[in-house]
């Protein structure tokens, strides 16, 4: 969708001073397409400072050569995209019309920079001031703003404004955004809201992300027996689940001390080819200290491939919870003397 930008976002971006760009003077005047193809070809490039300098040379050429406007926002997505925010927002002010990919690149870039407030204020900015619609590439990014802040009074705010346009057919959610939906509803602590999103979707549409946002959003919130069930359900609509699923739902049998489903569910993700996934081993270590069986946790940690200091300090955390203070000692001193690296918390060295 194409949109006239107002004065509305001065607010955004008027503490923001104009950057210095270097001298485009020095080098030889480029055509049109070959700065778009430039430009295109630094969005996929990593985001380090000599590649930020590149795109501000080819922004001063195209400002000399009177030609910025023709790619702005082409550079608002470069700028975005190297989380250059001030340079973006400067010359998003700029723009005669936009797209929502434009919006999108700067919504993104403040999300992936964990800057959840300045995201939502952005995006509310975009609504109310410019008529700016979202779609199905937006709400993902705003849902987990939301989920960020752990805002539960935001996110229903913007579900609200997403079903507005959904009710004047202005825009359709997908299953992507219902499941990012489910996800973010989960993360700020209503499972209720979240179950109501994932019953209304049809079965045609719950995809493995949509289980995977429910079932371990109901794991979150401790209720286990609930995530078996709905573990359940998923396999009888035929929808495989994936490493991730299995690492959460494996140690929450831990938990309820259901062991024989655990041994089941164990076999399943062997099946499954999860035998060598970290993350799924991990979470069988942790399955069977709850279990209080620390031999077979061993004998699992033994078997693994490889480990990483998650894969430590679950086995030592286990070795605590069992009163098996000599084995967890033992196993912490052979982790330092390894030099396992890694971020220990707070559990491990109470241990």
């Amino acid at each position: 969708m194409c949109l006239n930008p107002c004065a509305a976002f001065s607010e955004l971006g008027s503490c923001f001073q104009v950057p210095t760009l270097p001298n485009p003077l020095s080098t030889p005047r480029l055509h049109f397409q070959s700065l778009t193809e430039s430009l295109s070809s630094l969005l996929k490039k990593s985001p380090t400072h000599s590649n930020l300098q590149e795109a501000r040379v080819l922004h001063a050429r195209l400002l000399v050569d009177g030609q910025a406007p023709l790619l702005g926002s082409l550079l608002v997505q470069l700028y975005a995209h190297f989380g250059s925010f001030q340079e973006a927002l400067l010359v998003f002010r700029t723009l005669r019309s936009f797209h929502n990919i434009t919006c999108n690149a700067v919504l993104r870039a403040y999300v992936d920079a964990a800057l959840f407030s300045e995201a939502i204020h952005f995006f509310t900015h975009l609504v109310f001031d410019l008529g700016f619609v979202p779609d199905n590439y937006t709400c993902p990014l705003i849902f987990k703003a939301c989920s960020g802040l752990f805002s539960l009074h935001e996110g229903r705010k913007v579900h609200v404004l997403i079903r507005s346009f959904e009710f004047r057919n202005l825009f359709k959610p997908n299953a992507y955004t219902k499941s990012a939906l489910i996800d973010m509803f989960a993360k700020c602590g209503s499972l209720d809201d979240a179950r109501e999103v994932f019953d209304d979707m049809p079965q045609k549409e719950r995809d493995l992300a949509s289980w995977t946002a429910i079932i371990c959003g109901t794991i979150r919130q401790g209720q286990g027996h609930e995530a078996l069930r709905l573990f359940e359900m998923m396999r009888q609509e035929d929808v495989s689940p994936d490493s991730a699923v299995m690492a959460a739902i494996l140690p929450a049998c831990g938990r309820l001390e259901t062991e024989q489903t655990g041994m089941a569910l164990q076999g399943f993700a062997y099946k499954s080819g999860f035998h060598t996934d970290l993350f799924v081993c991990n979470a069988i270590i942790d399955m069977y200290c709850k279990f209080g069986d620390t031999c077979q946790a061993y004998d699992m940690f033994c078997r693994m491939r490889c480990r990483d200091d998650v894969s430590w300090r679950t086995l030592i955390a286990g070795y605590s919870q069992n009163s098996q203070c000599r084995k967890c000692l033992e196993l912490f001193l052979e982790m330092i003397n390894l030099g396992v690296r890694g971020k220990y918390s707070s559990r491990t060295w109470q241990a």
